[in-house]
Formats: structure tokens, C-alpha cells, sequence
């Protein structure tokens, strides 16, 4: 793990997390509605784990190099150990620290690979617990809408960021290129995503309080039209967990299998 730590200062406790796998999530699985339907082998199993607090701490884990001496993970996958940790850590933020987590598709997606390459029935329980009790921004959006927008598309609207770095599919040609230089962007790119979500987020504490109105996320489509997206009720997963939904993602992908899975009533 690697820990870059600045002063706890921030007004708010929330931490933003993200994950990279090794390869591309097969489609065949997300329309299955579980991104690990056919298995951790599918998508080689995770590279980085990257969690970013409000308080200005970043973690990060990846592989073990093989040795001190070598300048690139020439392992591309974390052990079920490593992601234990990495578990650990992020709920102990949760439920000790009580920091909430913040997440832009983590009930689908991030949340459920860790729960899976933990192989530790105790770490998916955690995990579990986090995903009902964290900010989905994605999840929040077809909850309510029916509909997605990329992460991207909400950076570049609320914060003016754009993101330099390629797409996700190209991250991942990076991370198995087994150069340090590109693997180091990698990293990067996992950080900043967890950083993105956590700054999106705070723009939307912080406009709330200041208008006195509810959270609201803002974007712009790839045809330049501005939306916005009310969320009045809340913004934790769990208290969508008795609304009646049939908005899906995709094919398979339904509100009502996203929110089985952290209750612990999907079908095995």
C-alpha cells in the first residue's frame, strides 16, 4: 500500500474509492447483471484499489513487486490478501471513523469485485454494509431517472475538469504493458477518478447548503444540452431499498439486482 497523507481539516467526512481490473469486465457478465457472473478469471482479477478522504488522504494498493529492485508490477493482480486489506481499511473509515463512502457506480461495479477477489465471505459482508451505506452518484441517477451519465460529463460541467488521460479500455492496455512509466499512469488515473467523484460530490454538499435546496448533480450531454438531476429524498443506496423501481442499465443490469446483491437476497 502506498499512503500519501495531509492535514485533517476538511468539513466533511466522506472518502471517494475506485478500482481497476486487469481486463474489461466481459460484457456477457453485465448483462448477466453481476460483473463477476462468469467469474474473477473473466477480468484478470483487480490492479489498483485507490481511496481518496475529505480530509486530503490517499491509500493506494497494488500488487507486490516481485522485488525491491524491480520498477514495474510484473504481477498485474492484487492477492485476495492484499484486497482484504484494502477492505479493512475502507471499513474501518466507514464504521469507525464514520467517514461515508462516495462512489460512482461502486454498488455495481467496485463494491461486488472487491466483495468477489476477497474470497473472505467476512470482507463481502463489509462491503455489503458499505454499499447500502454509501453515496452512488450512478446508482442515484437510475434510481431516479432511469438513465446514466458518465462521470466525465459531471467533472467537466460542475468542476471544469477534463480529463487528459485516455479511456478506461486504454488504461488497461497501459497496466498490462508491464512499463513503470505507463503503469505509474495508471495509478494516477485510478487516483484521480476516486479524487473526482469525492470533488463532484462536495460541490454538491456545498451548493446545497448554500441555496438551502436539495443536493443536485449537474452535466452536459455529448450533444451540449445541460441537465440537472434533484435528488430531494437523500443520497444514501439504502434508502432506495423499499422503493419499487424497474429502471435497468443495459440489458440485465436492474435497479432491483443492484440493490439484491448488498442486501444479501440476490439469487446464488
Amino acid at each position: 500500500m502506498r499512503r500519501k497523507r495531509k492535514d485533517d481539516s476538511s468539513e466533511f467526512r466522506f472518502f471517494g474509492f475506485d478500482i481497476e481490473t486487469v481486463l474489461p469486465i466481459p460484457r456477457e457478465a453485465s448483462d448477466l447483471g453481476d460483473p463477476c457472473a462468469l467469474g474473477i478469471d473473466s477480468f484478470g482479477g483487480i490492479s489498483i484499489v485507490a481511496v481518496v478522504t475529505s480530509s486530503g488522504d490517499e491509500h493506494v494498493w497494488t500488487p507486490e513487486k516481485k522485488s525491491k529492485d524491480d520498477d514495474h508490477f510484473e504481477l498485474l493482480s492484487m492477492t485476495s490478501l492484499q484486497v482484504q486489506n484494502s477492505i479493512e481499511h475502507m471499513f474501518h473509515l466507514f464504521s469507525v471513523k464514520h467517514y461515508i463512502p462516495v462512489s460512482w457506480n461502486g454498488l455495481f461495479f467496485d463494491l461486488r469485485v472487491l466483495a468477489r477477489c476477497s474470497e473472505s465471505e467476512k470482507h463481502a459482508a463489509m462491503c455489503r454494509a458499505m454499499a447500502l451505506g454509501h453515496v452512488d452518484l450512478a446508482f442515484n441517477m437510475l434510481a431516479r431517472t432511469g438513465f446514466m451519465c458518465s462521470m466525465d460529463s459531471a467533472a467537466d460541467f460542475m468542476l471544469k475538469v477534463r480529463k487528459s488521460f485516455p479511456s478506461a479500455i486504454e488504461a488497461l492496455t497501459l497496466w498490462s504493458s508491464r512499463d513503470s512509466s505507463k503503469q505509474r499512469e495508471v495509478v494516477r488515473y485510478c487516483v484521480d477518478d476516486a479524487k473526482l467523484v469525492l470533488q463532484i460530490f462536495a460541490k454538491m454538499v456545498n451548493e446545497s447548503m448554500r441555496t438551502k435546496e436539495c443536493p443536485k448533480l449537474h452535466y452536459r450531454s455529448k450533444k451540449g444540452i445541460d441537465f440537472t438531476v434533484s435528488f430531494p429524498e437523500g443520497v444514501r443506496v439504502s434508502m432506495f431499498v423499499k422503493q419499487e423501481c424497474e429502471h435497468k442499465w443495459e440489458s440485465g443490469v436492474t435497479f432491483r439486482s443492484c440493490l439484491s446483491w448488498a442486501l444479501g437476497t440476490e439469487e446464488k
